[in-house]
């Protein structure tokens, strides 16, 4: 079972579902991760998450073309084993990517990697 009682795969299948009003044509999920409005999606043309907007309780949803990511940092924090990072950094700005478990972040790690080298 996964976080709520839910498999990964029921996970899964909700965030694909929740990211579906987001693409455009011929746009393919490739990989997701997190929770249901909370999430992390690498699609065939763009990285696609949910965030928290700085200055708002709000969260939104940030796309960002393979082609403006400048550089990728995983953020481990030893105190904190549930909670990893995977810092984006563009020309203007950083995201945090948040996933609950290091295989996961290493799963979404790999995928967005190889789009963007």
């Amino acid at each position: 079972m996964g976080i709520f009682g839910k498999s990964v795969e029921e996970n899964k299948n909700d965030i694909v579902d929740e990211v579906q009003q987001y693409l455009i044509e011929g746009e393919i999920v490739e990989e997701v991760r997190g929770m249901k409005n909370a999430f992390n999606c690498i699609t065939n043309k763009r990285l696609i998450f949910a965030s928290q907007v700085p200055l708002f309780k709000d969260l939104g949803v940030l796309s960002i073309p393979f082609s403006k990511i400048e550089s990728v940092v995983i953020e481990r924090k030893p105190a904190v084993v549930t909670l990893t990072k995977i810092i984006i950094h563009t020309r203007s700005n950083e995201y945090g990517l948040v996933f609950y478990d290091l295989e996961s972040l290493m799963i979404f790690y790999k995928k967005l990697i190889a789009r963007i080298v």
